[in-house]
């Protein structure tokens, strides 16, 4: 719609209803009804009265504007509605926009040094042809030295979380006998089938990281290594047996908070619901898993609970490992 279309509209708007026009009063008449009522009403209801009358033809004013939004009078009406810096405080903002810039980013600048991948196996390199002692190449004079920084060069692959080993021992039978004779098995490969690190590692991707066991289950066997579910929780059992009194010692200290967060969910474990179906008058039927949350120095401590207890009860045991001589806890819930 053009401009002056527009305008025309909003001017055949304004003569069509007389109520429009009879709220736009002259200086005279604004003057003369103001003092008219300026003492016959409480002071409080004058003032109401009185930027009433300043503000209707400011508002009308406003609509005549060229290019004048919905958005924008509103903004004017009743200030923006976010607590930027550039709104607020906008001669803070233009300063530092016109602020001379710093130094900019150089090209590459998310990549990681190598000194990041703490957690890569380290292979090191010697040089093929040349060995601390040995005369310069270029020079003919110097000898050369080991430095103390390597050169590092960072290989990335994939594999599976969980990966095995097929050690494949040879056997050898006698032709006359029949009696076989076996390798022996290396001892890299230890004793047992599943080694302490898969407990760990299924725990970190379980609990860590939200890793279902059925997914894990089916994510292992598409990369040829099978681990049933089954297996999984039996393994992550084991490795967190050993880590049992750090258990204790995070409830003992979690107890000492000023303040607990607690809440509850409820949870699916085959065993216990079969052993509540099989009591003759259960009095609880729910299985819930309690989070209790406190803040002790400057991290956080997350216990989790699961069982046929609810929140209250976990937060009441928490309660007893409590030292007396402290205040009572805030707790939220």
């Amino acid at each position: 719609m053009k401009e002056g279309a527009r305008k025309k509209g909003h001017r055949r708007g304004c003569k069509g209803d007389a109520r429009f026009a009879a709220l736009v009063l002259s200086d005279e008449q604004r003057s003369a009804l103001l003092e008219a009522i300026g003492g016959k009403i409480a002071a409080e209801h004058f003032e109401l009265i009185e930027a009433m009358t300043q503000a209707f033809p400011e508002l009308l004013r406003l609509l005549e504007q060229k290019g004048m939004s919905i958005a924008r009078l509103r903004r004017i009406a009743f200030g923006a509605p976010t607590e930027k810096t550039a709104t607020l405080c906008p001669e803070i903002a233009a300063a530092k926009a016109n602020k001379a810039p710093g130094k900019a980013k150089t090209k590459g600048h998310g990549r990681r040094s190598a000194s990041s991948y703490t957690g890569a196996k380290r292979v090191p390199v010697s040089h093929p042809t040349l060995k601390a002692g040995d005369a310069c190449l270029d020079c003919q004079k110097g000898k050369l030295r080991t430095q103390p920084d390597r050169a590092p060069v960072i290989v990335v692959k994939a594999a599976p979380p969980i990966h095995a080993t097929v050690y494949e021992k040879e056997v050898l039978r006698c032709s006359l006998c029949g009696k076989t004779f076996t390798a022996p098995t290396p001892r890299e490969a230890g004793q047992e089938k599943y080694d302490p690190s898969v407990g760990v590692m299924v725990a970190l991707l379980r609990y860590g990281n939200g890793m279902p066991f059925t997914r894990l289950e089916h994510f292992q066997e598409n990369l040829g290594v099978p681990l049933p579910s089954s297996i999984q929780w039996e393994e992550a059992k084991k490795a967190a047996q050993p880590l049992r009194p750090v258990f204790d010692y995070l409830k003992w200290s979690a107890a000492q908070a000023p303040v607990l967060f607690n809440d509850d969910t409820t949870m699916r474990i085959g065993d216990l619901r079969r052993k509540i179906r099989a009591e003759k008058d259960p009095k609880r039927t729910g299985i819930f898993t309690s989070n209790i949350v406190a803040k002790v120095e400057h991290h956080h401590i997350a216990l989790f609970f699961t069982g046929r207890k609810h929140a209250g009860e976990r937060l009441d045991e928490l309660l007893r490992l409590r030292n007396t001589a402290l205040p009572p806890p805030m707790q939220m819930c």
